[in-house]
């Protein structure tokens, strides 16, 4: 009887055992498998976060190529961890453009740390405060800048410019010129204010990326061509446009016109006369101001001398 009660308690001692067995060992399975889930979720997490993208193998200076191969390579493809999207990174796409920023070794190259533009290291941001604007003119717009005489004659003055901070109800925006671009458009305002009836305007491109940028071709004064040989600043020569016989040329024809034609021009555009006519009637006005004042002299002396010979 009492084995019998042994082997019952050694029994009911197993199955408990088994029992706490599997349940034990269903609790490490669980454990397992939820943390084997968590493994994976953030190894996924991880790699959809890892990204191939062209990092800085050398100190990038603003103004720089982007380039990954030849002599001088200054960018290199190397795996991160980051949030971002691919899209905020540059690609094999934007190798050979222009870095707008210093860019230090090892940081990666973001998408707008780079531009496809090219510019020269003397390139400026400048305002353009003189051209008359087209009623339909818009930020990010390609323009040419232009210059028509009173005898009809129209030139380029600057190719394919884009419009920066544009403020349309002052006629003024800003763009980017280098030296000598500068130095001409100073020319050319320097003909629109002296030339009665001179016109700066601006021409909008239809389809920039489709349309390549022209060749300026206006003739530059001999002033600012002896300024543009001189200046150790001019990094960039434009010959076309630095042509002292074609200025000479323009100056002797202009020189041809009547000032009934010149008149007729101004009113036509709706301008006011420029320097020339000011300087002209400021000479006028002096000279009938000394008129005046010898006239008087002379009445004066006149009545002097009468007084003298009464007395």
């Amino acid at each position: 009887m009492r084995n019998k009660k042994k082997q019952k308690r050694i029994l009911a001692f197993l199955v408990a055992l088994i029992i706490i067995f599997a349940g034990a060992t269903g609790a490490l399975a669980y454990l397992f498998k939820t943390e084997n889930e968590k493994a994976i979720a953030l190894k996924s997490e991880l790699d959809a976060n890892t990204l191939t993208v062209y990092v800085a193998s050398t100190y990038i200076t603003g103004g720089d190529t982007i380039s990954a191969d030849g002599d001088n390579p200054n960018v290199i493809q190397q795996q991160i961890r980051t949030g971002l999207d691919s899209m905020a990174y540059i690609s094999e796409e934007e190798l050979g453009q222009t870095a707008l920023v210093d860019i230090p070794e090892g940081q990666p190259v973001m998408y707008n740390m780079v531009t496809e533009q090219k510019f020269d290291k003397d390139t400026r941001n400048y305002e353009i405060a003189v051209a008359n604007l087209m009623v339909t003119q818009a930020n990010n717009d390609y323009v040419d800048i232009r210059i028509m005489f009173p005898n009809g004659e129209d030139y380029l003055v600057l190719s394919k410019k884009k419009v920066m901070n544009l403020y349309l109800e002052s006629n003024v925006f800003t763009t980017e010129c280098n030296e000598e671009e500068i130095l001409r458009f100073s020319s050319a305002i320097v003909d629109a204010y002296t030339t009665t009836g001179a016109y700066i305007y601006t021409t909008k491109y239809i389809a920039v990326d489709a349309q390549e940028d022209a060749t300026p071709n206006y003739p530059v004064r001999a002033e600012t061509l002896e300024l543009i040989q001189s200046d150790p600043n001019v990094l960039t020569t434009a010959i076309n446009t630095l042509n002292l016989s074609a200025r000479l040329s323009l100056e002797s024809r202009l020189s041809g016109l009547t000032q009934e034609e010149l008149e007729a021009v101004a009113s036509g555009l709706s301008l006011a006369d420029t320097a020339g006519g000011t300087v002209l009637q400021h000479d006028t006005s002096n000279e009938e101001a000394t008129e005046l004042d010898m006239d008087a002299d002379v009445d004066t002396n006149a009545d002097e001398s009468e007084e003298d010979k009464n007395d």
